[in-house]
Parts: C-alpha cells; structure tokens; sequence
C-alpha cells in the first residue's frame, strides 16, 4: 500500500519474534525468516485478519464478523453483475445514479458502499481492497469510463464468476492488512529500497498463494457452486472463509 507505516508496528508479545524475524531476514545471512514464517506470525500476533482480532473477545468477534460480511457483499455484488449486468446490480444497492459515471467513481462509490459496516482501519483496508479488486478484474486504470469497466468486469465475471471476484478482493486485503502491520518495522529496519521491496513482494507472493490454496479447496468441496451469498446464508459462508483462512495463515508461524 505504501502508506501503512504510519500506522505503527504492535510490540510485546508474538510480536517480539515477528520483529526478529523481519530484522534478520532485512540483514541477510543464515538467520533469515521466510515469507510464509512472517505471514503466519504476523496473522498470529495480530489475532486474525481484522484489527480488533488482537484485543480479543467481543471486539475480535465484531471484526470478524465484519470482514465475513464483506466477503459476502463482494461476492453478492459479483454474483449480480454475472448475472444481469453492471446497471442491474447497481440499482440491486441503490446504486443508478452511478451510471455513466468515470470508473473512478463508480468504484469508489461501489466500495464504501461494501464497507460501509466496518469501522476503523478495517473500514480503510477493506475499501481499498474492493477497490484494487473491481479495477484489477475489469483490467484497467481508474481513469476509463462507465462502459470500459461494466464491460470489463462483466466480461471477467462471467468467466472467473463471483469467487473469482472474492479471491482477488481477499488476494489484496489480506497482503494490505497483514503488510500494513508490519511495514513501519521493516521500513526502519530495511538497509536501502530494494530490501523493503524484495520483502514486501514476497510477503505478498505468500499471502496470495494461500488465499488461492483456500478457495481452490472450496471450489474442489463444491461449495461455490451451492454459495448464497444473501442474508444469513452469505454471512455465514463468509464467516467460514475468513476463519478457514485465519486458521491456514496462522498456521504458518514458527512454533
């Protein structure tokens, strides 16, 4: 993301061994960390994916709850659009004033619409993440057109459908909100630019490569196949990502 630093490293606790293992893996040498080390750690010490999962309890579970609403929004959205097209999912929201506008607005309307339930930085980070996602399936810049981007997101939709869609929004929110913990360490410990860079790509190699190892396994179980992304049933199926998720990232870390 690049603007994350300002939001501050955690310490104590796990975080002690996250912040030894960036450090050694920024110096070089033998003691280095890999990536999938850091991930599982970081997701460890931060309690989840959702920045109330470290302080535990109600506050844990609100956040949680929140990103499983998310997921379900997004793939609600996308299940629409598949279904009959950018104009009709927009008035699905309330959406049709939209229509015609530059892709710029119409993204960001879309996204904190999606988000509009979180709070905080989760609010901050899932926004973004909708909006990295919308505009990477549509495959172009935020400076097209209305058209440019229904065609484009219809066009992916209906080949990758609406976990196509989830997979991209949860490849960038999960690399955003796990990076943005940890950035501010590795900017002060890293030696020059290219080391930052090197980690942070790896970093994001790793979380990508798992949240396509999740969904790859529920598409192998069948469960996008029967998805209702609506009321309950979406919460609850979102709600079953997420924490499938956590638990595979978490697993990750040293122990």
């Amino acid at each position: 993301m690049g603007t994350s630093a300002s939001y501050g490293t955690p310490s104590g606790g796990e975080w002690s061994s996250v912040k030894r293992q960036i450090t050694a893996t920024l110096g070089g040498g033998n003691r280095a960390a890999t990536p999938a080390t850091i991930v599982g750690g970081t997701t460890s010490a931060s309690g989840g994916l959702s920045y109330a999962g470290g302080a535990g309890g109600a506050a844990a579970t609100s956040g949680r709850n929140r990103i499983a609403g998310a997921i379900a929004g997004i793939g609600g959205f996308g299940a629409a659009v598949r279904d009959g097209g950018l104009d009709s999912a927009l008035s699905g929201l309330g959406l049709d004033a939209l229509r015609g506008r530059p892709a710029a607005e119409v993204v960001s309307a879309i996204s904190e619409y999606l988000a509009r339930e979180a709070e905080g930085l989760d609010r901050e980070f899932l926004q973004t993440a909708f909006s990295e996602a919308l505009l990477e399936a549509a495959s172009l810049g935020d400076d097209l057109g209305y058209e440019d981007f229904a065609t484009g997101l219809e066009e992916f939709l209906a080949a990758q459908g609406a976990e196509g869609l989830v997979e991209l929004f949860l490849d960038h929110f999960v690399f955003d909100t796990l990076w943005g913990r940890i950035e501010q360490h590795a900017v002060l410990k890293s030696i020059d630019d290219a080391s930052l860079e090197s980690l942070m790509t790896a970093i994001q190699g790793e979380c990508v490569a798992q949240v396509r190892e999740q969904m790859d396994a529920a598409r192998n179980d069948g469960s996008f196949a029967t998805a209702d992304w609506f009321g309950r049933a979406g919460q609850e199926f979102g709600m079953r990502i997420v924490s499938e998720l956590e638990a595979r990232l978490s697993a990750l870390r040293e122990t």
